[in-house]
């Protein structure tokens, strides 16, 4: 079975059993190809990619290289000192590594150190690009200095990674900067039909500048799944986070997301999280076509620029929306649109709703919030400036709104990427939307018409026929 684009949530949840046995594509041929087996060491492979000179046994590397793994690589002393402890040598040139199936792990009873270290520095004639292919990395350990930001199972500083079809599992980050998984600092990082497990720490952190871009990705089980840092940028597509929980820190990060950067999700599930997203108060962050449901205690908490459009939050724990009051004084401007938000707070009860305000500015258009435990939307204080037009909530406690009448309290498979809650024929939020905000899609991806409905599904749309896959 291929990993495709597995949004609907069933499939998500399902996903999770099936991570262990992803077939994987095959490799197009690089200048040269050099095998890791019995006479070839993965460390000696490396030095021969990086220096075009054969070392130990391992073909000369030409150019741009191919390390094809026949064996498990099981790493017990570190190879490298010059960016901390490395488990094998840096990487500073392009090299491609086509697992084929097999796993690059630390040794449980090795001394601590991290798996890769990418490199890029002109100066030295460093042009650290790595490409990892159908390979599980694993075990890697980034206490080196609890201070300092190491990278549990790769660090890249500067360079380029791209992750296809592979794993990234079990691996420790440090207790200040966590980067349990990959460190991306000011450095281009692409995952595509890959699965992030098990790491203690984030799983991905991208910092100084990087830029980051994840496809058709799993986060499961990590603590703290992705943290990017003032102007970095992460964008997320057609991906899934599902049983991550927040950090050990106990700054209010998110399970599966922490943003201070600039990040847009698009088409993602996020099931069963602790604490699944924050926004801090330099993030600006864009969630559009998404669906948050079964998550732990507080959704979407903003102390920043938050937009979320053409999204489901549905059957969470706390407020499915918190905007919080920014430490440092800035502004915080919250803006929903064509979005459903439905029966959320089921654990914290009273105490919190559907939208929470505590600040800033809230602007909600064409939203149907409604049966949520404590109230739809909540203002904490009177300092609030909130707006909106064509909104149904249950309670009147949303701007310029109706109560709802016909919405299916089932979360179901609607045909899109996502579970959606399907509007019901007579239902008051047909073609009842304010035509200035109507969205050309419908969450599903169906298209809206010139009287739009309210909320994220459109009444009646079809949805346009799948392109056929290559």
């Amino acid at each position: 079975m291929e990993i495709t684009p597995f949004l609907r949530l069933a499939v998500v949840i399902s996903f999770i059993a099936l991570i262990h046995s992803v077939p994987f594509a095959n490799q197009t041929a690089h200048a040269a190809t050099i095998t890791v087996d019995r006479d070839c060491r993965l460390i000696d492979a490396i030095r021969s990619a990086n220096d075009d000179q054969a070392y130990s046994g391992c073909e000369a590397g030409v150019g741009e290289d191919t390390i094809v793994l026949a064996r498990n690589v099981t790493l017990i002393e570190a190879a490298d000192h010059t960016d901390g402890e490395t488990g094998l040598p840096p990487i500073t040139s392009p090299i491609t590594i086509d697992g084929q199936g097999f796993e690059i792990g630390r040794a449980s009873d090795a001394p601590v150190f991290r798996i890769f270290l990418v490199l890029n520095d002109p100066n030295f004639q460093m042009a650290g690009n790595l490409t990892l292919i159908n390979v599980t990395i694993s075990g890697g350990d980034g206490w080196q200095n609890p201070t300092i930001m190491e990278g549990g199972a790769i660090k890249n500083q500067g360079g380029t990674i791209t992750l296809i079809e592979s794993r990234i599992e079990g691996n420790r980050g440090s207790w200040a900067y966590n980067a349990a998984g990959i460190l991306n600092i000011g450095g281009t990082l692409t995952t595509s039909k890959s699965v992030f497990e098990g790491n203690l720490g984030d799983a991905i952190r991208n910092c100084d500048g990087g830029t980051t871009t994840i496809t058709g990705t799993l986060f499961s089980e990590n603590v703290g799944s992705i943290f990017n840092c003032k102007d970095s940028n992460v964008t997320i597509e057609e991906s899934g986070f599902v049983d991550n929980v927040t950090t050990e820190m106990g700054f209010g990060g998110g399970g599966g997301i922490e943003n201070e950067g600039t990040m847009t999700v698009y088409n993602t599930v996020f099931y069963r999280n602790e604490m699944t997203v924050f926004n801090a108060f330099y993030g600006h962050l864009t969630i559009d076509g998404s669906l948050f449901a079964d998550n732990i205690g507080n959704v979407v908490e903003n102390s920043g620029f938050l937009s979320v459009v053409n999204s489901t939050l549905s059957g969470n724990g706390g407020a499915a929306i918190l905007n919080t009051v920014s430490l440092a004084g800035l502004p915080i401007k919250t803006s929903i649109i064509h979005s459903t938000i439905y029966n959320n707070n089921q654990d914290v009860g009273e105490s919190q709703g559907g939208v929470v305000t505590d600040g800033g500015e809230l602007t909600i258009h064409n939203t149907i919030i409604a049966e949520n435990i404590g109230g739809d939307c909540l203002k904490l204080t009177a300092y609030i400036v909130v707006t909106g037009d064509a909104n149904l909530d249950s309670d009147g406690s949303c701007p310029n709104s109706q109560h709802l009448e016909g919405l299916d309290p089932i979360l179901a498979d609607h045909g899109g990427p996502t579970k959606t809650h399907a509007l019901l024929e007579g239902s008051n939020a047909i073609e009842a939307g304010h035509l200035p905000a109507c969205t050309q899609m419908d969450e599903r991806g169906a298209p809206r018409t010139n009287v739009c409905d309210i909320g994220a599904f459109e009444f009646g749309a079809e949805l346009p026929e799948p392109t056929p896959t290559p």
